[in-house]
């Protein structure tokens, strides 16, 4: 991936929980840092995934997602890029 690339994970931003599980799995070193870790993360053992409970992680998106005002923080979290020159 080029360097000049950025990855969101924009839904914790207005609170929806999406993601979240895995990302904490793979841990800091494969969810960040520079490219010039990236051959010595691809050369380390990947780690093991624990069991998934996947019935809890669906309940606690559609509780993310039914939290009341959602539309208007999606909305917020938008208008927040556009004033900031990042396109969403």
């Amino acid at each position: 991936m080029d360097p000049a690339v950025t990855l969101r994970f924009p839904g914790s931003a207005f609170g929806v929980a999406l993601g979240t599980v895995r990302r904490a799995e793979l841990g800091a070193a494969l969810t960040t840092g520079v490219p010039s870790t990236l051959p010595d993360v691809l050369r380390a053992e990947s780690p093991a995934r624990p069991p998934h409970d996947g019935d809890a992680e669906l309940a606690a998106l559609a509780r993310s997602v039914a939290v009341p005002g959602l539309r208007d923080r999606i909305a917020a979290y938008r208008t927040a890029l556009t004033e900031a020159g990042i396109r969403g």
